[in-house]
């Protein structure tokens, strides 16, 4: 008895060795990640407490609260999914937006592990989260949540029934602070350090990820895992944190074993040994890793697309309408920016031939430039480009759009992916932009597809170029006798081609009749966009997105008029689409927010000591509309909302602050407002042209009050086009009551029925 119970309590002196272990990997876990515990109910049983400070819930009301109550309702069918995959064992990974007690959302990557009795039935499941709130919104850093797990040790009895049960204890606690271990472990990197920085433990995630095998690192000093480029300050300041007993945070550089890199967010705690008394009291490090790789490398695409597409507007060869030139020059930045193994550039030369211009390719291929492709030959292809204007294809040889090629084409010069372009002059197709991947298949992303849209039109322009200075070469051969009116002639000329242009690229941007028709109904809708200046450009402009199970619809009045203004038009719409459909930022509040900071960047607003300071921007008025819900979200910069609720028309006034421009508070926000409307209701935005147009009998403004008259006098008019014909003739009346008067501003507004 005395042998068992000393073997015993070397056991549990073993376990307890082993549980602090675990608990210091688990302390440092839970200072970079939110842990909750569900039981197999799907009822909350457990939160720590950055779970419950980040989703702003007291304790006793969030414990014994379904999961699913914190989801969103239409995410019923993927909890559903989400549960019968947890009961059957398997882990479940996701990103996900919640809404807080307080009604902001915040995006998490987590990870939900079931956790199994010795016996194997499954008695709980561990939601293992991280913040990535900031990431999403490309502006902060995640936030760290975890205290420490809670302690779960008991002192074994003296006699041996009692050590038994203790150490049957044990074990359960160890297997509970492994199970947590392992849900961690599934979502993040881990590894740990000793006193003088030499790596003793890391997670096998992390050397599969690198490539690196343990016994290679393990011994060597931590600063081995991070690329060269990562700069020697930030380790040293890491490690001072470290010796300080600080917790530290930042986003750092890793490299694989092949040379490659990878980004992560990474949160170290120091272990300390209290009861020393000299400088040096840390025992080890223990480090978090949240990878952050795919965000970086869509980040540095982004960025290499944008200096090649710089690169191309200011390259001689694009302006000079020298088409093979030109073509060559886009062919060479597009092979270098995609990174792709072939691009090529082709012009219809007749009704059925397309004649390759230019070629840049890393090996030979079976065109070169100057090569002729019959287009009747491969009719399905060359139609369903024609249909989408942009096929990305992954499997070339079997994707019903391009398996005519595959056998000719592709097979012999071993192409497996291809992401083909139309390049357009007005309404006529004219060529095409190829981009060929070779060997391995290629799923083709879309900043991608879109640079590859980008560089379309810039082979548009070429052409248009070339079209447009043979015809100067005939007017100057006729007009040779006329100097000084050749002279003239040509510079207006070359202000019209800017204004075409201009007028052209603002065009492009706003959205198309079939595209709100498709979405909104022809007789739900009306849009009445009339730029001050005759040549058709301006600075207003609208913008629509169907997102998910909503519609987002912007009026906005940017600084200025005609081209100028057609440039703030152009940021306003780019920026839009970068927030909304790339960046997925859906509250218009926080859009307003992201977009007055992105303006404020593109002009330089933001650089201090600037000698020409912009102050250009603009107002504007966004809402998120939900059809199936009659639910609205509106912000509003300047501009106001008005909608009617039965046959009373009200008023959300706007925060009177603009996009851009000077800035003197510290950070610039804006105020969401929510609408529940009902069938037949309907909402205005416009801009201030509409009503301060000048007129009438006296020479005033139209002014606000004529416009709601329109409004209520309207009301039972089911037809939104016939709404505005109708407005058309009074505001035209008004404008030129007894002689004809001049636009004053540029003029848009969007009115809505709710169907």
């Amino acid at each position: 008895l005395r042998q068992n119970i000393e073997e015993l309590e070397a056991s549990a002196e073993e376990m307890r060795r082993t549980q602090a272990e675990l608990r210091g990997q688990i302390t440092a876990l839970n200072a970079a990640a939110l842990v909750a515990e569900m039981n197999p109910e799907g009822r909350l049983i457990y939160a720590n407490e950055s779970f419950l400070r980040l989703f702003g819930y007291p304790a006793e009301k969030l414990l014994g609260m379904p999961y699913r109550q914190l989801r969103r309702p239409e995410e019923d069918p993927l909890i559903e999914k989400l549960f019968q995959r947890l009961q059957s064992g398997e882990t479940w990974q996701e990103v996900v937006s919640y809404k807080t007690a307080y009604g902001e959302e915040v995006w998490v990557q987590q990870t939900i592990t079931p956790v199994r009795q010795p016996e194997g039935e499954i008695y709980k499941y561990i939601l293992v989260a991280f913040d990535i709130t900031v990431q999403k919104q490309q502006e902060a850093e995640i936030q760290q949540a975890l205290h420490l797990a809670r302690q779960q040790e008991q002192l074994l009895r003296e006699n041996t029934e009692e050590l038994r049960r203790s150490n049957e204890n044990y074990r359960t606690s160890q297997m509970q602070l492994s199970a947590q271990l392992e849900a961690l472990n599934n979502a993040a990197w881990l590894f740990e350090t000793d006193a003088e920085g030499k790596l003793t433990y890391a997670t096998q995630s992390l050397f599969e990820t690198l490539g690196y095998e343990p016994d290679k690192l393990i011994g060597l000093h931590y600063g081995s895992l991070f690329s060269e480029r990562q700069p020697v300050a930030i380790l040293q300041g890491h490690w001072r944190s470290m010796q300080m007993g600080q917790v530290w945070k930042a986003e750092v550089e890793l490299r694989g074993a092949m040379g490659q890199s990878y980004w992560a967010i990474m949160s170290s705690t120091p272990l300390l040994d209290r009861a020393r008394s000299d400088r040096r009291p840390l025992l080890k490090t223990v480090n978090v890793l949240f990878d952050i790789t795919a965000q970086k490398e869509q980040e540095f695409r982004l960025k290499e697309q944008q200096n090649a597409l710089s690169l191309l507007a200011a390259h001689p060869a694009l302006r000079e309408g020298d088409v093979p030139k030109a073509f060559q020059v886009i062919a060479d930045i597009a092979l270098q920016t995609f990174k792709a193994h072939r691009v090529s550039l082709w012009l219809y030369e007749e009704s059925d031939l397309a004649k390759c211009m230019a070629v840049a390719e890393k090996e030979p291929h079976s065109h070169t430039s100057g090569s002729v492709v019959n287009r009747s030959l491969y009719p399905l292809y060359f139609q369903t480009l024609e249909r989408e204007q942009v096929i990305a294809v992954v499997d070339a040889l079997s994707d019903l759009r391009t398996r005519e090629l595959a056998l000719p084409l592709f097979k012999p010069n071993n192409v497996a992916s291809v992401l083909d372009g139309i390049i357009r002059v007005g309404a006529k197709t004219v060529g095409l932009i190829s981009v060929e991947q070779r060997y391995a298949k290629r799923e083709w992303t879309l900043d991608e597809v879109n640079f590859l849209r980008a560089l379309t039109a810039s082979a548009a322009s070429v052409i248009e170029e070339e079209q447009q200075a043979y015809a100067r070469r005939l007017q100057e051969a006729y007009a040779q006798l006329e100097t000084q009116k050749r002279e003239l002639e040509e510079a207006m000329r070359d202000i019209r081609e800017s204004i075409r242009y201009a007028k052209r690229m603002q065009k492009n941007i706003l959205p198309s009749d079939a595209l709100l028709e498709r979405y909104l109904g022809k007789e739900n809708y009306f849009i009445i966009w009339r730029p001050r200046d005759r040549n058709g450009v301006g600075g207003d402009f609208y913008w629509f997105s169907a997102v998910e199970d909503s519609y987002f619809i912007v009026v906005a009045d940017g600084t200025g008029h005609g081209v100028p203004g057609a440039f703030i038009t152009l940021i306003g719409s780019i920026l839009l689409d970068q927030l909304i459909n790339k960046n997925h930022l859906r509250d218009p509040a926080q859009i307003l927010h992201d977009l007055h900071i992105g303006v404020r960047q593109v002009l330089r607003q933001d650089v201090e000591g600037e000698e020409t300071l912009s102050r250009d921007g603009m107002d504007i008025a966004l809402v998120r509309y939900f059809p199936d819900r009659y639910r609205l979200l509106y912000a509003g910069a300047n501009l106001p909302l008005y909608y009617t609720q039965g046959t009373e028309l009200k008023e959300i006034k706007p925060d009177k602050k603009a996009i851009g421009g000077e800035q003197l508070e510290e950070e610039r926000f804006f105020t969401q407002h929510e609408v529940t409307l009902e069938a037949g209701d309907t909402f205005f935005l416009f801009t201030d042209g509409v009503v301060d147009q000048d007129g009438g009998p006296e020479g005033k403004r139209f002014g606000t009050k004529r416009l709601k008259e329109f409004i209520l006098e309207t009301l039972h008019e089911p037809s939104m086009p016939r709404r505005r014909a109708l407005f058309n003739i009074r505001w035209k009346e008004w404008k030129d009551y007894g002689q004809e008067r001049e636009q004053v501003d540029d003029v848009t507004m969007w009115g809505m029925r709710v169907w």
